[in-house]
């Protein structure tokens, strides 16, 4: 059992039971059950008050010895609520269950389905239910609820060793302990939050529907809204009028794409679009007594680590401040000590696609720190001094032109978002191809991979499927989207090997939290981190870091939602002055 792992001696399946109100630390760890695989020896513990007096896990977590967990940042996170040192080396069979699973469709994918999906039984849906609630509930427990407890937690474990066996054949030795050490700065991600401005979010949602209305009266200038409600038919007469030339995509049944997915690329086509889609994205995600925030004022939610067929970070939408509409991350408040870090890989997506695809020329254009007016050039479309001012209207062309190759648009979306003629964007996309061949042959070869082969695979191990799902587009971007996640999280567990406190993962991106005395340093700490972890998935090539700090008294602002904040701002102001609005609500206040 133990070979794929190289030096183990001792193999650690675990499991904990807890209690972890939404927003805030587990407050309470009760129960313990680990069992060895080799010897069969047994551990179990039973009592918030037994636990928090070890001074360390009962079982070993040195680099001799491995842990194995199904979803293991939960039981990551007790270590850390009992103050417990890390194990060294995780396995977390959630993930590779995911990894063997994935081909781009959802799917349920618990410890039950797990099971199920090997030919294994475990506990019943309804029995695990009624003792997760009783596990929830908190002590004290009598003797009889103790011994249940600790009876579920084990029967947890019994049934991970029983899945582990099944699925060793199929587990990505040894790259699942890459994927398992996530497991940690997930949990390290969790357990930080989110600073937030409570006060303000208290404001907002006191008054939240009559605020929903101003925003109407403010933005949908089209007359697409009845009510609180957007009515898709008139959005259809709108996009068929003569005096608007939108063309937006279909089910078989006629009726418009809606989905979130959907607008995202349209606006990008349309970028006139936005403002409407961040109000429908706050008409229906915005209930923001719905964030989970602790006593404690800080934002605390599951990362979803894994959960796309990309690997890339899928958390609740309601429960992710950066899911929901742009202006809400002006609820993200640094305290008056420290300051926020956002920081980014600048053009993540084109460095890329320039180290996987070996592109000379798409590299240089990464290098020069400005892909697209080095597109422009390397054409002849621009002289070689030419800078943004010089040439703005023809770097916007090739900027245009290069993240319609990233999203895969064709000629038709690339002119709709030009300017309507479908041969200029024809030639544009020709100039692409022949000035980086070696990318496009690159993407050749992962569809035709996908197809022959059914699957695709990265760098560090994470896999898709093909389903009858997958396109050639979808082919062709998933490499780069899916190693993308894979720098992020290396970057993650860089940085917390130094000691960097880091809030949330954001896309191509890491907040981090940081005093502000030594704050350059942690700047430089947390560039530094992330560009050795680009050059480690990347075979040697860095991608650059771009840092925004954040101080007390100031937000955060995301760039493009400033206008809404201001918008949302005007309207509170206004509903407060006119507390007679029959639409304003009060809600409990969060304790701050």
């Amino acid at each position: 059992m133990i070979g794929p792992l190289a030096g183990v001696d001792e193999l650690w399946v675990v499991d904990f039971e807890f209690i972890h109100p939404d927003g805030e630390r587990p407050t309470e760890v009760h129960t313990l059950v680990a069992l060895e695989i080799q010897t069969g020896r047994r551990i179990e513990v039973h009592g918030a008050a037994e636990l928090q007096a070890l001074e360390a896990a009962p079982y070993r977590c040195d680099q001799s010895a491995a842990v194995v967990a199904y979803a293991a940042q939960a039981e990551m996170l007790c270590h850390l609520a009992l103050n417990w040192p890390m194990p060294r080396r995780v396995v977390d069979l959630h993930v590779e269950y995911l990894r063997h699973t994935n081909n781009g469709l959802k799917r349920d994918s618990g410890l039950l389905d797990a099971l199920r999906g090997f030919g294994l039984s475990g506990v019943s849906v309804g029995e695990k239910t009624r003792l997760r609630q009783l596990a929830m509930r908190g002590g004290p427990y009598n003797a009889s609820e103790a011994r249940a407890l600790v009876e579920y937690c084990g029967q947890d474990v019994d049934a991970t060793a029983q899945l582990l066996e099944r699925m060793r054949p199929v587990i990505d030795w040894p790259r699942a302990e890459v994927r398992g050490e996530f497991s940690k700065s997930g949990a390290r991600i969790q357990w930080q939050g989110i600073p937030m401005d409570t006060e303000l979010i208290n404001r907002i949602d006191t008054h939240l529907d009559s605020i929903k209305y101003g925003l109407i009266e403010a933005v949908d200038e089209f007359d697409l809204y009845e009510g609180l409600t957007f009515k898709d038919q008139r959005f259809r007469s709108f996009l068929s009028d003569t005096r608007h030339k939108y063309s937006w995509p279909a089910l078989p049944t006629g009726r418009l794409k809606m989905d979130r997915d959907t607008w995202k690329e349209q606006c990008v086509i349309y970028p006139e679009l936005e403002p409407l889609r961040q109000l429908r994205k706050t008409m229906v995600q915005v209930r923001l007594a719905d964030l989970p925030i602790g006593k404690d004022g800080r934002s605390r939610y599951y990362l979803g680590a894994f959960n796309s067929k990309t690997g890339r970070h899928y958390p609740k939408g309601k429960e992710c401040i950066f899911a929901g509409p742009r202006w809400t991350r002006g609820l993200i408040k640094p305290t008056p000590d420290t300051a926020l870090v956002y920081v980014d890989w600048a053009s993540a997506e084109i460095g890329i696609a320039a180290a996987l695809s070996g592109d000379l020329n798409l590299s240089e254009a990464y290098r020069s720190g400005d892909p697209y007016l080095a597109f422009a050039k390397q054409c002849g479309a621009a002289p070689p001094e030419a800078n943004k001012q010089s040439h703005k209207a023809v770097r916007d062309r090739f900027k245009t032109t290069t993240l319609a190759v990233n999203y895969g648009m064709g000629v038709k979306s690339l002119a709709a978002r030009l300017d309507g003629v479908e041969a200029r964007a024809q030639q544009l996309l020709n100039l692409h191809r022949r000035t980086y061949p070696d990318y496009w042959a690159f993407a050749k070869r992962a569809v035709d991979h996908a197809f022959r082969f059914g699957y695709l695979e990265t760098a560090l191990g994470w896999r898709l499927g093909v389903s009858e799902r997958t396109t050639d587009r979808s082919a062709a971007n998933w490499p780069v989207q899916s190693t993308g996640a894979e720098i992020l999280r290396m970057g993650c567990i860089g940085a917390h090997e130094l000691g960097l406190n880091i809030c949330a993962t954001v896309h191509d991106a890491i907040l981090f939290e940081a005093p502000l005395a030594g704050l350059r340093d942690s700047v430089a700490q947390m560039e530094a981190v992330m560009a050795r972890a680009s050059a480690a998935v990347l075979d040697g090539f860095a991608l650059r870091a771009e840092s925004k700090i954040v101080r007390s008294p100031d937000r955060y602002m995301d760039e493009d939602g400033q206008e809404m904040f201001n918008r949302v701002i005007r309207c509170l102001n206004k509903a407060e002055i006119d507390h007679r609005s029959p639409f304003s609500r009060t809600t409990e206040r969060r304790q701050t």
